[in-house]
């Protein structure tokens, strides 16, 4: 179902990487990002899991990761618990309502599992088990892995060419969604009548280079990502700075797009305490003040009904 209303935003950035079989640069040597060297992009992924090809951009995991993030299996939907179909505890404290050592899953049904903490997302996403497969929580390497990809896909610009219009920014009102039509990437959320622009805007999908299509990592709810502000190398002194779209070298590399930092992506609620958890992608109440490249940082690790979370399957070697 779609609403239908009136409204306007804008935003814009400017990408630099066109994906094709492996990912090439359509810019100088000196500016080469991402190569997928090895690995085949049809890799099989389980079921609900998409292939992201690897970027060896250094520093994209941590201070520690000089090599960048190898290649991996992202979920397609936000987690879901398996029988609590709106995701919720539903009392205060949290109570045993729902069984919180359930096994989530990657599905389009149900609202996603949030009221989780950092450390409890964690441990869920070590309970699925796969073959062949290591599965864990997603790291902030892997979420900027899978972001630049999506940045550098022409298929998520409005303009249809990398750094033409904007891209979209997922759902944005009221309350946290399932997925009930999968054929309908605006499946639940508001679009608007007059603007074909803002429409994009609310799409709940983006495609990869593989085309293969993965919901809601803008918007709906925020996502905890496995690391810490001070195994990350956070750039403190800049956090502020940041708010207004400028960049240290370091906190671009864990945080920002490969091409120019636009209004859109700009970053939110950042503070400066180094032992604190992270949190991407932004949520249902943030409108055109999140995107794709939104980080939430110094949260505590508790859970809150905004947040929820996503696994990865990691290719055993």
């Amino acid at each position: 179902m779609r609403m239908v209303f009136a409204a306007g935003l804008a935003f814009g950035c400017i990408g630099l990487v066109s994906c094709g079989l492996a990912l090439q640069t359509i810019t100088s040597p000196s500016t080469a990002e991402v190569k997928e060297v090895g690995r085949s992009l049809t890799q099989s992924c389980p079921p609900n899991y998409a292939w992201v090809p690897g970027n060896p951009t250094p520093g994209l995991g941590s201070v520690a990761n000089k090599d960048g993030v190898p290649s991996f299996c992202i979920a397609k939907f936000e987690m879901k618990h398996p029988t609590d179909v709106d995701g919720l505890d539903n009392s205060y404290p949290y109570s045993d309502r729902r069984d919180n050592n359930a096994v989530p899953v990657s599905q389009p049904q149900n609202r996603p599992w949030v009221e989780i903490g950092r450390n409890a997302a964690r441990a869920a996403c070590e309970r699925v088990k796969m073959p062949g497969f290591t599965v864990a929580l997603i790291s902030n390497g892997e979420w900027q892995a899978v972001a630049r990809n999506i940045e550098n896909t022409a298929a998520n610009w409005s303009g249809s060419k990398v750094g033409e219009g904007i891209i979209p920014d997922g759902h944005a009102a009221w309350d946290s969604l399932p997925v009930t039509n999968e054929a309908d990437p605006y499946d639940g959320a508001i679009v608007y009548r007059d603007s074909p622009l803002n429409n994009w805007a609310r799409k709940r999908t983006h495609q990869l280079s593989t085309g293969e299509v993965v919901w809601d990592l803008a918007g709906n709810v925020w996502e905890w990502v496995a690391d810490d502000m001070a195994s990350l190398g956070v750039d403190l002194d800049n956090l502020y700075m940041q708010r207004n779209g400028i960049l240290s070298e370091r906190n671009k590399t864990l945080f920002g797009p490969f091409g120019k930092f636009g209004a859109k992506q700009r970053m939110v609620d950042f503070n400066a305490y180094a032992d604190t958890a992270v949190r991407r992608g932004g949520y249902f109440m943030c409108d055109n003040y999140c995107g794709l490249f939104s980080v939430k940082t110094g949260v505590l690790r508790v859970p809150n009904y905004f947040g929820g979370f996503r696994c990865v399957a990691r290719p055993v070697k």
